[in-house]
């Protein structure tokens, strides 16, 4: 009796009562048939349980489809991995099906951390980055924090960061529409961090704040969800008390930038530079 038989069993796609019967009674005297009955009623179980049916993005199935649809001009290879896990005499139909589904665990895992993740400022402690932005700005609104040092010349500026005990590369990009104001630097931890403000036409205020990747969570904290997404190449943005907050990551600096300004020319603006 062919063990492949036990998957027809577990699939319940045996019609032929003799043919069940003698399976069943494998199954109950040979360790061998009940060792691949218990794997495959496992498998079925966690597929039917744990995995759930999520609907893809038409680009995710598409992309999907064209990567595993037969190429007729092109022959099978005699050592095609796929091919080698169903052939192999170690390896089941229940080991096959654990690896594809792990492959496809992976795949939905990675399209999901190109998912903005919810942060809720209400929970954030005082050290985060994202919580520290937002007063800041807030002071710069209400007149109670004013920069250091004035400048509208970006290498000034990050001169200024230098010679004040700033001891990592600043970054401080010019733009058309905002001219700059000027910078403040301020101390955590010990560690001195790096602040610049530009103003637009219309008395729009662009705050930003940098510090070096490796002072996240040392000196100052990132939520893990959060840092995950930006280090991935992504740009976080969310409207929060009629203000656009950014976190993005530009060469070795992780960027948060609050404005008023058009949210959508901000965004475009800040998230080109990571």
């Amino acid at each position: 009796m062919n063990k492949d038989l036990i998957t027809a069993l577990v699939d319940n796609e045996i019609k032929d009562e003799n043919i069940k019967k003698e399976l069943n009674e494998l199954i109950s005297s040979d360790s061998q048939f009940r060792y691949e009955y218990d794997v495959q009623s496992l498998c079925k179980k966690l597929v039917r349980e744990k995995v759930k049916k999520v609907k893809a993005p038409e680009y995710l199935r598409e992309k999907i489809l064209s990567e595993i649809k037969p190429k007729e001009t092109i022959a099978i290879k005699k050592h095609n991995f796929l091919l080698n896990i169903f052939y192999k005499p170690a390896f089941t139909f229940a080991t096959a099906l654990v690896i594809i589904i792990s492959i496809i665990l992976i795949v939905v895992n990675r399209f999901d951390n190109s998912k903005p993740p919810e942060i809720d400022f209400s929970k954030l402690d005082s050290d985060n980055m994202l919580l520290q932005a937002v007063n800041n700005y807030n002071l710069i609104l209400n007149g109670k924090l004013a920069p250091q040092y004035v400048s509208d010349n970006s290498k000034e500026i990050c001169n200024f960061f230098s010679k004040n005990g700033v001891h990592y590369s600043t970054i401080v990009p010019e733009f058309k529409e905002w001219k700059l104001l000027g910078a403040v630097v301020s101390e955590d931890k010990g560690i001195k961090l790096a602040h610049h403000v530009y103003a637009g036409k219309n008395n729009q205020i662009i705050y930003v704040f940098q510090v070096d990747k490796d002072y996240v969570n040392k000196v100052i904290k990132i939520d893990s969800d959060l840092l995950e997404y930006i280090e991935s190449g992504n740009c976080y943005s969310k409207e929060y008390s009629n203000n656009l907050i950014i976190l993005t990551e530009i060469d070795h600096n992780i960027f948060a930038i609050i404005a008023n300004d058009d949210f959508n020319y901000v965004k475009n603006n800040f998230c080109s530079l990571n």
